[in-house]
């Protein structure tokens, strides 16, 4: 890929050209208002900035620069006398920063892949901050964010309409401070003992009272979860009131957002289905119209085929509505883990042999097991559906004589918990996920422009979502197109 660099210095220098071997596209600028005008008609990837040009000195030539673009990756330029200068200079938003007297063709593709690797991680931390953001907004249910020892940072708009609480009157107040709840001395050890649990990455759930707006009481199911970071610690809990549907207040905007998305899943759905269903009802309506017709003629086995034929469509249909039902089911709370005893090594196992007999056994899936979840609390039908679409990705959109690797990875729990971490992998070496796309992965309905005439209906990976976010789990996806797809799937387990 071609790198697009916007040069802003007042003279042209030898190590920059010893680098333009056609992996960067270069543009040269000698005023910081020609490098206004540039950044302004056209996109980059990456400036190289010179702190002291004709028409501006210092720092004031990056803040002209960044009330300009905001976005881009900027790499300062500066003397050996100016290095104090140039540090200042990444606390105002460069990347980082190169003295010209040190500069060499490798000093400076090291730098230029630091700072484009740094930039591309800010974008999806900020655009991973949009979407909890808007998940947080828009929830129907009653959220707040913690510190990790109990304090508000922030309240949803559900929570300010069930409430009447406004986000300034409860910030920096611990949760069993704030007078949405029952002040009783049982109330305050619950949500004590709630926020201890969920810092130590336990979820916590139990049935207490909320003060609702206009003095209403209502009893809610009210639940605490840590959000880790990347070291493991808990860096802020999540804890939610999920309301009834009439205690539900919704916003104008809440309403239009979810109308509209309503609208577009209804569409979809209908969409699909009709497309879906064309074939098999055709088959349905050929196959009973010559039984109907010469039935009386034919042979048992010719009948035979043809009621085989009827059969394989209806299954067709009835799977389809199944998977549409499951997703309802889920966005609707109507889905429910049930934890039962499980030797989650040799379920794997005999899913496998299921899948041998389902696929074929010239497909070759090799499957690895590292840790230890012998015997485990987990929802087995609920895995069994998790994996289950995941392989059968796996298998439709690699080649027959590429292998396909089924990994289990077992996180034992740490001391005085009670919970661990089961992770499966599954890699293919097929068609992979355009980049692109990949961010609609888990649509409902969702199929990436390179399947051409694979079957499906993108209805797995939306099923595969929701059963994680049941379980309380991630899902990660990693892709190259013509390469294949590693899909990593970590869901708690409790130990008996």
């Amino acid at each position: 890929m071609t790198i697009k660099i916007l040069l802003v210095e007042d003279k042209t220098s030898e190590w920059l050209l010893e680098i333009n071997n056609g992996e960067s596209e270069i543009v040269e600028v000698k005023f910081l208002e020609e490098a206004v005008k540039e950044l302004s008609d056209r996109s980059f990837d990456l400036v190289l900035l010179d702190l002291f040009l004709p028409d501006s000195k210092g720092l004031i030539t990056l803040s002209r620069l960044r009330s300009v673009t905001s976005e881009i990756s900027i790499i300062v330029l500066a003397g050996l006398k100016d290095e104090n200068v140039a540090l200042e200079a990444l606390q105002l938003g460069a990347q980082d920063y190169l003295i010209k007297e040190q500069i060499t063709p490798e000093l400076l593709k090291r730098s230029i892949r630091y700072a484009m690797e740094l930039s591309h991680s800010r974008r999806l931390r900020e655009e991973s901050d949009r979407r909890f953001q808007a998940i947080f907004n828009q929830s129907l249910d009653l959220m707040l964010l913690l510190t990790p020892d109990g304090m508000v940072s922030q309240i949803n708009q559900t929570a300010e309409n069930c409430t009447g609480l406004s986000p300034e009157a409860v910030s920096g107040c611990y949760l069993w401070e704030i007078p949405i709840w029952n002040q009783s001395p049982e109330t305050k050890t619950i949500l004590q003992e709630a926020v201890k649990k969920g810092a130590e990455g336990d979820l916590y759930s139990c049935k207490i009272a909320l003060f609702m707006v206009e003095k209403l009481v209502k009893t809610v199911d009210f639940s605490i979860a840590s959000a880790i970071d990347e070291s493991g610690k808990t860096a802020m809990l999540i804890a939610k009131a999920k309301l009834s549907g009439e205690d539900r207040l919704v916003t104008t905007e809440n309403l239009q957002t979810i109308e509209k998305e309503l609208y577009e899943l209804k569409s979809k759905i209908l969409t699909t289905v009709s497309h879906e269903f064309r074939t098999p009802i055709s088959t349905i309506l050929l196959s009973s119209g010559l039984l109907e017709s010469y039935g009386h003629k034919w042979l048992e086995e010719r009948k035979k085929s043809h009621f085989q034929r009827i059969q394989g469509a209806i299954e067709r249909m009835t799977k389809l509505l199944d998977e549409v039902l499951v997703i309802s089911k889920v966005e609707a709370g109507k889905i429910e883990l049930k934890p039962e005893s499980l030797e989650l090594e040799n379920f794997c196992r005999s899913l496998m042999e299921e899948w041998k007999n389902d696929f074929g056994s010239d497909r070759l899936i090799r499957f690895s097991y590292n840790g230890n979840c012998s015997t485990v609390e987990m929802d087995a039908e609920l895995i069994e559906q998790i994996l289950s679409h995941l392989l059968s990705n796996a298998i439709k959109f690699s080649p027959v004589d590429r292998p396909i690797d089924f990994e289990l990875n077992c996180v034992a729990p740490l001391a005085e918990r009670n919970n661990g971490l089961a992770i499966f992998k599954i890699r293919d070496r097929g068609i992979g996920i355009p980049t692109a796309e990949q961010k609609g992965l888990f649509q409902t309905f969702f199929r990436a422009s390179n399947v051409g005439t694979i079957s499906g209906r993108g209805l797995g990976l939306a099923i595969v979502q929701a059963l994680v976010d049941l379980h309380g789990g991630q899902i990660t996806v990693e892709s190259t197109v013509d390469v294949g797809t590693i899909i990593t799937v970590g869901l708690p387990f409790n130990t008996n």
